[in-house]
């Protein structure tokens, strides 16, 4: 009986370290959505910047 139960635990420390991973996971995938999005705005307002003194320069 002993190894079933180890076996038990075994799975359980598993489970738990997938659960870790995969939230440790989503936490990275969402910062780099985030990183994409503020690259996407920086580069949208460089564009508009840049618009904005042509027109002025004429």
């Amino acid at each position: 009986m002993p190894k079933i139960s180890g076996l038990k635990t075994c799975l359980s420390y598993l489970a738990t370290l997938t659960t870790q991973f995969e939230t440790c996971f989503k936490q990275a995938a969402g910062k780099v959505i985030h990183l994409e999005q503020y690259a996407h705005n920086q580069h949208q307002q460089r564009v508009q910047g840049r618009q904005s003194a042509m027109r002025l320069l004429g």
